[in-house]
């Protein structure tokens, strides 16, 4: 690492090469070498990089590339950026306090399809990665490919379970990491069947990805927190997608995971394994409160002269059915609620409002007194949650609702304000 003096800096300006002072030290850090591979926090990666052709490569004699449109994720129309046009800058970066240099590299292959005409899916790779409050906080990655019962680690993988795997016909593998409340790794493999890479295609092609096929926009050594999307595709017609950008989030990943998420929480949660991690990273989307069955909260706000502890149990097939019970927390209270069942619009103004308060769900521990996570705020209520855990509703999972990277300061008091207003209307 070199420490840039005023005097060099001052040099360096006079030749055009932009740079951010900031009150602390600058250091300039070259990453020409550093292969795009070491981007990635995730360990014991199961997904392959990016074929050669969506891969940016350094030329010598490279013309200038603006910065814009370099990181835009709009598909180019300019002739110049064609598979034999491939323009690269060494350009700063200002992370944190460093300046980065690395090789910005745009492409985009003119011979790539922006259209697929086959339907039939045969293996998917993603990797998504971003330490931000606009979308997710985290690194997942996601592989499903035909299981090959020859393939030692997929025996592996399957273990007991190997006539299922062979049955179904397909291996999802799911690794991420939860780095906002530093829940550590979470590992999945699953079998799954042709319907599901039917759903899983028509999630893809419904998401508008195709148009961007054959891009790429990559800078080098930049952390993947900064944004990183990268997707591949392989279709049985040997037809391809392949997109990848760093160092930003475009609009289109956020319509690929909008339409990915909703079925990767749906086939975890038939299968029992656990979906609330991917909830928790991608907190932009929509929760799975589909999957919500109960609500306790009490009241412990100090300053309150009337406490109150409410339930709501939810029942029915499509969770449509929702019950509210409310008891006070001391002998003098003036309200309560026994069992009464809320119209669709009040069950539908809760799931609203739990919906806004983008709540980071965490595991309810075995002895909540002696392992509650500090980070829980109880200055107004305690809250928990439980979530069914498969298809048979009788069996759920508990958690503690805690404060998410969007999750409003007035979440808590919203939603009590909420339930005291109900507690008002079907008081006896």
């Amino acid at each position: 690492m070199i420490t840039l003096k005023p005097n060099i800096l001052k040099r360096l300006a006079l030749t055009g090469l932009a740079l951010v002072i900031a009150a602390a030290p600058i250091s300039l850090v070259s990453c020409a070498t550093k292969s795009r591979d070491d981007s990635s926090r995730l360990t014991n990666s199961f997904i392959s990089p990016s074929t050669s052709e969506s891969q940016p490569t350094e030329q010598t004699n490279s013309t200038s590339t603006n910065v814009d449109k370099a990181n835009s994720d709009e598909p180019s129309d300019n002739p110049s950026d064609s598979a034999t046009a491939n323009n690269t800058n060494r350009l700063p970066l200002l992370i944190g306090q460093e300046v980065v240099t690395g090789d910005l590299g745009r492409k985009f292959n003119a011979d790539t399809a922006t259209e697929i005409n086959s339907t039939e899916l045969e293996s998917l790779d993603i990797y998504t990665a971003l330490k931000k409050e606009k979308f997710m906080w985290g690194d997942v990655k996601i592989k499903v490919q035909p299981f090959n019962e020859n393939n030692f680690q997929h025996q592996e993988l399957a273990g007991e379970d190997l006539e299922n795997y062979q049955d179904l016909g397909f291996i999802l593998q799911i690794e991420a990491q939860e780095t906002f409340h530093d829940m550590g790794n979470y590992e999945i493999t699953t079998p799954v069947d042709s319907e599901f890479m039917a759903k899983l295609e028509q999630a893809i092609r419904g998401s508008g990805i195709f148009e961007y096929n054959g891009k790429s926009n990559w800078t080098m050594c930049v952390p993947p927190g900064e944004g990183v999307f990268e997707i591949q595709a392989l279709y049985s017609s040997q037809e391809r997608l392949n997109y990848s950008i760093n160092a930003g989030w475009p609009p289109v990943a956020e319509s690929v995971m909008a339409e990915l998420l909703p079925l990767l929480v749906q086939q975890l949660y038939v299968a029992d394994l656990p979906y609330m991690t991917l909830a928790n990273i991608y907190h932009g989307l929509p929760q799975p409160l589909n999957l919500l069955r109960t609500i306790e909260i009490k009241e412990s706000d100090p300053t309150l002269a009337d406490k109150f502890q409410y339930l709501i149990s939810v029942a029915g097939e499509q969770n449509e059915t929702a019950y509210l019970t409310v008891s006070p927390t001391d002998a003098d209270g003036l309200y309560t609620v026994d069992q009464a069942q809320l119209s669709p619009a009040e069950w539908q103004s809760i799931k609203d409002q739990i919906e806004k308060s983008k709540f980071f769900y965490f595991p309810e521990p075995e002895n909540v007194e002696a392992d509650k996570p500090q980070l829980l705020d109880e200055t107004s209520a305690n809250i928990r949650t439980e979530f069914a855990k498969n298809p048979d509703n009788s069996v759920t999972e508990s958690y503690l609702p805690l404060e998410g990277a969007i999750t409003p300061q007035t979440a808590t008091a919203d939603l009590l304000h909420l339930l005291q207003e109900l507690t008002k209307e079907h008081s006896e």
